[in-house]
């Protein structure tokens, strides 16, 4: 589904013509990996997550604000401010990105955790860098990607958590900032909530258990949630759980327990990101920053649904060899209240200067979307998406929020504006392949994918498998 970009957006100092003090504003930019719609609280979450509601609280949430659907192009579009393949896709080659605007006119620029784009964010503008290059990691051992200021870094054996380091490593840049007397710009990437699921001790035992009720209760719970605070209209229709998709009640008492851990380990992931975000926001308060200090957080995409991993029902997944996978369930509850997930360009797997300044956009430019087969084009009150490149599908969103009602059929003149609308951007602005190009499919079929969990695929009872030394980086996605 398409990643529906969760957004908080605490602006500090704000008057009618947009940002605006007597100093330059510090900025202070978020990103979480594979974070469903309504994990956070304020969302419509049970997660704790009391930082960020305070956040949202006190700033601007958006319902409707797209990503890409995916890791590293959500990442040079944030950067950049154009269209991934536009910007020229991970090399950046045809963009110039924040910090290289913000470091020339006196801004001291920083970031932490994953870059997933080609060379080092030291390369882009940033004075101060500490993370990983590579799209994922292992959250206790890291991988041989981490850097400090360009140069290699080397994960300890000993005490090292992603989650906790990079913001550890962010306090000490900020520190350096204020030493300079400069405004700075911040830029924190977690690796966090993206697998492998591997949460701290203490967050993983503290929702061991809550999750025994199952991905249809918890979906249910949320939808009304985010109803009652006002993310969703009272009369929205939540999305159905689809067929790949097994009614919890239906799970082997085996499998019931697996799939409850996993979501245990998934919400101690968050969990720590909240914390982390607090102790992140006591600093600026004790430096006295937080007034002058404009804070935004995103996700990357959607909830992740690929099961990539094998079971280890019978491990424990705050150890470094234990590498826990995603679950395409807990996917389709963690998007509530929308269908599908991360890549699918679907609401749910993805111009604000005027928004936080209280006034509204009354027109914008077409959104294109495009990631691999998945294609979408939002323009205006109109949507159209391809699932996997088969027949297109044409949704009225203010009234069809969740796309439940294909009216492809009905409105046929809108629905060939926006294809060749679409087929325009992919090759005039995106400059896509031919390949990439080339027009759906005319037989639609079931929708499906290989890596969505196998619900009757036995479990595997061992232990898992040691690994040696600080093992390789997984593939990001």
């Amino acid at each position: 589904m398409k990643p529906f970009l969760c957004l908080l957006l605490s602006v500090f100092v704000i008057n009618h013509t947009g940002l605006a003090s007597e100093a330059r504003p510090n900025i202070l930019l978020v990103m979480v990996d594979d974070m469903g719609f309504s994990d956070l609280g304020c969302y419509g979450g049970e997660i704790d997550t009391p930082n960020m509601d305070k956040l949202a609280a006190n700033g601007v949430r958006f319902s409707q604000f797209y990503n890409t659907a995916k890791c590293h192009s959500s990442r040079v579009s944030l950067m950049s401010g154009r269209w991934c393949r536009q910007a020229g896709d991970e090399s950046l080659r045809r963009a110039v990105i924040i910090p290289e605007v913000l470091a020339p006119v006196g801004y001291f620029t920083a970031m932490t955790g994953k870059w997933h784009l080609q060379k080092e964010p030291t390369d882009f503008g940033f004075q101060r860098y500490f993370g990983h290059l590579s799209g994922a990691t292992n959250y206790y051992r890291g991988d041989k990607t981490f850097r400090l200021n360009g140069k290699p870094w080397t994960v300890p054996d000993q005490g090292f958590y992603t989650t906790v380091a990079n913001v550890d490593h962010a306090i000490g840049f900020l520190s350096e900032a204020r030493a300079e007397k400069k405004p700075w710009f911040l830029y924190v990437a977690f690796n966090a909530p993206h697998a492998p699921l591997q949460p701290m001790e203490q967050d993983y035992n503290k929702y061991l258990g809550r999750y025994d009720v199952g991905w249809d209760t918890i979906r249910a719970a949320r939808v009304a949630k985010q109803k009652q605070i006002g993310i969703l209209p009272p009369s929205l229709e939540a999305s159905s759980r689809p067929e790949h998709v097994r009614e919890w009640g239906k799970l082997t008492p085996e499998r019931k327990s697996w799939e409850s851990k996993r979501m245990a380990a998934y919400a101690g992931l968050i969990d720590r990101v909240d914390q982390e975000m607090g102790r992140l926001i006591a600093d600026l308060e004790k430096a006295n920053d937080l007034a002058n200090t404009v804070i935004l957080f995103v996700s990357d995409n959607g909830a992740c649904p690929y099961d990539r991993g094998k079971p280890e029902p019978n491990s424990e997944p705050f150890r470094a060899e234990t590498g826990w996978s995603d679950s395409t369930g807990w996917a389709w509850a963690r998007n509530s209240p929308f269908r599908y997930y991360k890549q699918n360009q679907f609401e749910g797997g993805i111009s604000l200067v005027p928004i936080i300044a209280g006034g509204e956009i009354k027109t914008r430019s077409p959104i294109h979307l495009l990631f691999s087969s998945d294609r979408g084009l939002r323009d205006g009150e109109w949507k159209i998406v391809s699932f996997q490149s088969q027949p297109w599908e044409l949704y009225h969103i203010p009234t069809d929020r969740t796309e439940l009602h294909n009216v492809a059929g009905e409105h046929p003149k809108i629905l060939q504006r926006m294809v060749k609308l679409w087929h325009e951007m992919s090759a005039n602005v995106l400059l896509a392949t031919a390949k990439e190009n080339k027009p759906v499919a005319t037989e639609a079929a079931a929708h499906a994918n290989r890596e969505w969990t196998k619900y009757d695929l036995p479990l595997n009872a061992g232990e898992p498998k040691r690994q040696k030394g600080k093992g390789k980086a997984k593939a990001g996605n």
